[in-house]
């Protein structure tokens, strides 16, 4: 409703209470798709009452308005008022965005000085420059976008990297001129002498969705990454469909919801985003990864080439599928639970029925638990009788357990020929297999059935990464300033929050997006 400003009507809806006041109140209840009735913000309510007795209210803001008011261009399906079209369901979205073929794209403007004050005088006089040109451009749009990548491409790359720098995105010249003369501009200022120390956290199986990265093909290299990937899985590995291809379709035809596609397409994707960052010349100082993120965790340090990083992560989404046909007597499932590694221990052992492990430890207060179907569901009743947050996850195979050695040794026979590389950089990884720091050379065959087979340690990969091991003893200070998540959605911002907060390393919104810098408390 807020995206597309259309009320869509109560199904099966005859009449009202008559104990509800419907004049008086002011309560309608839409029978037809009706326009949101006023201009402006668009705002819901929603309220949730738990069975548990937990009981919230949300008041929803659409994100058009939001955008707009920080001149920031839309990426999605959000519309300022709906179309004649929109409400007979003829409108049509082309790659998520509506009127795609009309889209102006955004650049980014880097504004740097030597004090704060400086940013608003150079941002006055790049004003003034741009609204001169501007008048120039009136009835030449090329010749306005070419200017704009231009100037864009200047402040970046041809420009002193002052102590002080801000920021101003805009898709038009009048964007970029309101945004630089807005004293009040929302945009971040911030004040750094050096280059940040980035840690990359991979995001495993599970945060993928229907057309993730299309709109990032527009990238020569993110495009020739996600093509050598498809080349190669249908050359050299026999995949019977195209990874390109997939990444394009819409929800009613994707298929990644099944692991065979979206092990492999998930690597693909963040093989191609590491690609395209280390054009933008930004590059890690640490990785670490969750589950099956680790593969382009390994790629991105330098130990695996993507061809070998494409291989691990296909054959794991082709066995973990045929898990199922090979052996139907395994009835698998996973749960998700607010407990830290200890308790869940605890409460596994009550367990009588089946097995079940602790297969991710995701943060110092939240694990997943794996194993047979029957040991799950008695879990899942212990822990609500007693009040404990437990939630079954729609899955039905019990990844990082027992299980899983079903089809080791023929994912090991698969990857015999993995051959790692001596990492060239100064990039370190900090494994979750382990949960501690790893060497390239240990990245081959026997790692990757582990990472299919053992306890997902992120908890601790996370907090090896911010503090290492130095000698015997760990780290007072943090070896990175700036976590960002390399996937398809930002699945591990709250476990990799609350595994800061634990060590006592505070987190900082700096921006939108999925970055997370630190500072120590």
């Amino acid at each position: 409703m807020l995206e597309s400003g259309l009320i869509p009507p109560s199904i099966n809806f005859k009449r009202g209470n008559s104990k509800i006041k419907f004049d008086k109140w002011n309560i309608q209840v839409p029978i037809e798709v009706t326009p949101w009735p006023t201009n402006g913000v668009r705002r819901i309510s929603t309220n949730s009452f738990g069975y548990g007795g937990t009981n919230a209210h949300a008041i929803l803001e659409d994100a058009d308005h939001y955008l707009k008011n920080r001149r920031i261009l839309a990426n999605g399906s959000t519309e300022g008022s709906p179309t004649e079209q929109a409400i007979n369901g003829t409108d049509e979205v082309v790659n998520g965005v509506h009127g795609s073929d009309d889209r102006k794209v955004p650049h980014l403007f880097v504004v740097s000085a030597q004090d704060r004050n400086g940013l608003k005088r150079v941002k006055a006089s790049l004003a003034k420059y741009v609204e001169e040109n501007a008048i120039k451009f009136e009835s030449r749009s090329e010749n306005a976008e070419a200017f704009m990548s231009q100037l864009a491409y200047t402040l970046s790359e041809r420009r002193s990297r002052l102590q002080w720098k801000t920021y101003v995105i805009a898709s038009s010249l009048d964007e970029l001129s309101t945004a630089l003369n807005d004293e009040e501009s929302a945009a971040y200022a911030a004040q750094s002498s050096r280059n940040p120390r980035i840690g990359f956290i991979f995001t495993g199986q599970g945060a993928q969705w229907p057309r993730m990265g299309t709109e990032l093909m527009e990238y020569k290299e993110f495009r020739e990454s996600v093509m050598k990937a498809d080349r190669y899985l249908c050359e050299e590995c026999e995949c019977p469909w195209s990874a390109a291809a997939e990444l394009q379709k819409g929800k009613s035809t994707s298929q990644l919801h099944l692991a065979e596609f979206s092990q492999a397409l998930c690597t693909v994707l963040q093989v191609a985003l590491v690609d395209l960052l280390k054009t933008w010349n930004i590059s890690p100082t640490a990785v670490a990864g969750h589950s099956s993120g680790e593969i382009a965790a390994a790629y991105c340090m330098g130990a695996l080439t993507k061809e070998d990083a494409w291989k691990i992560a296909y054959y794991r989404g082709v066995l973990s599928s045929d898990m199922k046909i090979n052996s139907p007597d395994l009835d698998g499932s996973m749960m998700a639970a607010g407990l830290s590694h200890e308790m869940a221990e605890k409460w596994i052992s009550k367990v009588t029925d089946g097995e079940v492990v602790v297969a991710c430890v995701n943060s110092p207060s939240s694990v997943t638990i794996s194993g047979d179907a029957q040991g799950i569901n008695q879990l899942l009743s212990l822990l609500k009788e007693e009040s404990v947050f437990a939630r079954k996850l729609q899955v039905d195979t019990a990844y990082h357990s027992p299980h899983m050695q079903v089809v080791a040794q023929d994912y090991y026979e698969i990857l015999a020929d993995v051959t790692t590389l001596k990492a060239t950089g100064n990039c370190t990884m900090h494994s979750s297999v382990t949960g501690a720091l790893i060497d390239a050379s240990q990245l081959g065959a026997v790692n990757w059935v582990r990472n299919l087979t053992s306890p997902v340690l992120f908890s601790n990969a996370v907090h090896d990464m911010l503090r290492p091991m130095k000698g015997k003893k760990r780290a007072d200070e943090n070896a990175v300033d700036l976590l960002v998540e390399i996937g398809p959605h930002p699945a591990l911002r709250g476990p990799s929050t609350q595994t800061l907060e634990s060590i006592g390393i505070a987190t900082i919104q700096s921006s939108p997006g999925m970055n997370m810098p630190l500072r120590q408390r």
